[in-house]
């Protein structure tokens, strides 16, 4: 059961009620919105929009539009996978098959902390639902219909730890689902004059081995001893980007470098500098085990096994 909580609450100039974000108090329900070939990138597109209109606390996220130009794209897809709460995917007949848009299901269907997200496909030109294959027919599918697509915003509604009423949410749909609707129909019925070439399946399997990798070592960074103690010491999940980047607090800062600094002790080993914004990799300027090469190599050893995102130079 949801704690009571006591609401500043307006409404806007068509009469909805919403809270303002100066009284918004929840985190935002991180949606990634996976999509492949025209049709699907628009609706991906129409959806991200029209969905906050309804759902003020839900932050949805689209590669075409969200993803930075000159970026290192892999790894920012990776990382919202990563912290996606609910995925939606856009499915069309012509995708359904797609090795991309297979990973990306995949991926938002793990389970982190013993939680599962939500994943629902969206059925574009489906004539029904039983029409969709395996593997995404093994999650809950929805329809363009009105009835369906409220059961989908009532579902992220769901997952916001401020939840409108669903009378509110009601009242909101029918304002906003001709917002949806006519454009939705338009992208339905529009015919692909030139569709693009597909692409070589060796290229698409070299870029789902890259995430894939990864995606293993923002694993592997957070069951290391320094991510295991910032864990116990802040009572939460530090983000591998908050940390690299020195995000959190400068505590954080100071209470991984004091991990490192007590893994690398046994090995005569001490730490000159901890430089977390090295254009290539997070490195670890150390001195010490009395020029001993076997030392060093077990010290390099230690490093790579528990702290694989860092790389420890040697400055004497």
């Amino acid at each position: 059961m949801r704690p009571t909580t006591i609401l500043h609450v307006e409404m806007n100039d068509l009469g909805i009620l919403f809270v303002p974000d100066s009284a918004k108090t929840g985190a935002f329900v991180k949606v990634f919105i996976s999509w492949s070939g025209t049709r699907s990138k628009e609706t991906a597109i129409l959806l991200r929009g029209w969905l906050p209109k309804i759902v003020n606390d839900i932050q949805p996220w689209v590669s075409e539009v969200d993803l930075a130009k000159g970026g290192d794209w892999s790894g920012e897809i990776t990382t919202q996978l990563d912290d996606a709460d609910f995925g939606i995917i856009c499915v069309t007949p012509g995708n359904m098959e797609r090795p991309w848009l297979l990973f990306e299901a995949g991926a938002l269907s793990r389970q982190v902390k013993n939680v599962t997200s939500k994943v629902a496909p969206l059925l574009i030109g489906f004539n029904s639902k039983s029409d969709l294959p395996r593997p995404l027919s093994r999650f809950q599918s929805t329809e363009t219909t009105k009835s369906d697509m409220l059961k989908l915003v009532r579902a992220l509604n769901a997952e916001c730890a401020l939840s409108i009423s669903d009378e509110q949410l009601t009242i909101a749909f029918d304002v906003w689902w001709p917002h949806f609707d006519i454009p939705f129909r338009e992208i339905e019925s529009r015919t692909v004059k030139s569709p693009p070439r597909p692409r070589p399946d060796r290229e698409v399997l070299e870029e789902i081995l890259q995430i894939v990798r990864s995606q293993q070592q923002q694993q592997q960074i957070r069951e290391s001893p320094g991510v295991r103690y910032l864990r116990s010491v802040e009572g939460r999940e530090p983000s591998t980007e908050a940390l690299l980047h020195g995000e959190p607090t400068s505590d954080a800062r100071k209470q991984l470098y004091a991990s490192i600094r007590e893994s690398l002790s046994p090995f005569g080993v001490s730490i000159i500098k901890m430089d977390l914004e090295s254009a290539t990799y997070p490195r670890i300027i150390a001195m010490g085990a009395g020029n001993d090469p076997s030392r060093r190599s077990a010290a390099v050893d230690m490093m790579k096994r528990h702290y694989p995102s860092f790389v420890l130079l040697f400055q004497d």
